[in-house]
C-alpha cells in the first residue's frame, strides 16, 4: 500500500467541475471501472472521509483577491487535517499556480507544533514528522510566506472526499467532494472552535480530475458521455464570497454563478 506521502503529486494539473447528485453517481460507476478508492475512502462506510483545511490570509485578505481577480501566478496558505484526535498529524500546504499548472509543498508537523508556525516562528525539530519542499524545505517556505502576509487563519473548509486513484501510480486521481462548507475564523484556537457554516456550492458536488502529464482517452470520454463542464470551484474564495460578500457583486455574481451556468446541462442528467 502506497503510503500519504507517495500520493502526493507535487505538480500537477486540475479541471472541476460542479455536478448533481444524481450525476456523482453516474461518474462513480464509470470510475470504478478503471481506478481504486485510495485506501481512506475504503475504510469509511460510505467511501468519503473528512476534510479539515484551515485557510490562512493576511488582514486585507491578499490571497482571496489574488483568486477573485484571477491572477495567473497565485497561491495558498493552508493548514490541512484529517481527524480531530489531539495526536492527529497537521499538514501544511503551499498550493501555487503557475500559469496552468498546479504545484504543491507540503510539510507535516505535530498539533504542538501550530502555535509557533502562526507566528512566523519554526517549531522544534522534534514536532516535524515529514516535509517535502520540491527543492527547498517545504516547512521554511511556508513559514517564511506567513511572515511576508502577516498571515493568520481566515477560515475553516470542511467537506467529504471520496477519492479514486490509479493503482499503479499517482499520475491521474479524481476526487468528488460532498457538502462544502466554509466558516470565518477570527482566531488562532487550536482546534478551531467552529459554529454556523455556509454551504459553498449547496447540494452540488466538486468533481476534481488531476493528472501529471496527460488524463487517458477514457477520462475524455467521460467528460463527453456526461457533457461535463468545467467550472470554477474555489472553496476558500468562493466560500468567503458568499459568506461575506467581501467582493463586489458584480465579481460576486460572475464567480458564483459562472459554475451554475457552465454545469446546468450536467444537472439535467
Amino acid at each position: 500500500m502506497k503510503s500519504h506521502w507517495d500520493r502526493l503529486q507535487t505538480q500537477r494539473f486540475e479541471i472541476k467541475y460542479l455536478v448533481n447528485a444524481t450525476t456523482a453517481w453516474r461518474v462513480r460507476d464509470s470510475l470504478a471501472t478503471h481506478l481504486l478508492l485510495d485506501e481512506y475512502s475504503q475504510a469509511q462506510p460510505h467511501h468519503a472521509y473528512p476534510v479539515y483545511s484551515l485557510y490562512l490570509d493576511s488582514d486585507a485578505r491578499q490571497l482571496y483577491w489574488d483568486t477573485i481577480n484571477g491572477n495567473r501566478n497565485r497561491y495558498k496558505l493552508r493548514v490541512r487535517y484529517y481527524d480531530t484526535a489531539p495526536e492527529a498529524p497537521l499538514f501544511l500546504e503551499i498550493k501555487s499556480r503557475l500559469n496552468d499548472a498546479i504545484l504543491k509543498k507540503r510539510a507535516i508537523v505535530s498539533q504542538a507544533a501550530l502555535a509557533d508556525i502562526l507566528a512566523g516562528r519554526m517549531p522544534d525539530e522534534s514536532l516535524v514528522k515529514h516535509q517535502n519542499g520540491n527543492g527547498s524545505s517545504g516547512l521554511e517556505d511556508f513559514v517564511m510566506r506567513i511572515r511576508h502576509l502577516v498571515a493568520r487563519p481566515a477560515a475553516l473548509v470542511t467537506y467529504h472526499r471520496e477519492a479514486w486513484c490509479h493503482p499503479e501510480n499517482n499520475s491521474l486521481r479524481i476526487t468528488i467532494d460532498n457538502a462544502v462548507n466554509y466558516q470565518p475564523m477570527e482566531d488562532v484556537s487550536w482546534p478551531p472552535i467552529t459554529g454556523d457554516a455556509v454551504p459553498v456550492f449547496g447540494e452540488w458536488s466538486v468533481l476534481e480530475i488531476k493528472f501529471t502529464s496527460r488524463y487517458p482517452n477514457w477520462v475524455g470520454d467521460l467528460i463527453r458521455e456526461f457533457d461535463l463542464r468545467q467550472c470554477s470551484a474555489a472553496k476558500y474564495a468562493d466560500g468567503a464570497t458568499r459568506a461575506g460578500g467581501l467582493a463586489p457583486a458584480d465579481v460576486a455574481m460572475r464567480r458564483l454563478d459562472a459554475g451554475a451556468l457552465a454545469c446546468r446541462k450536467s444537472f439535467s442528467l
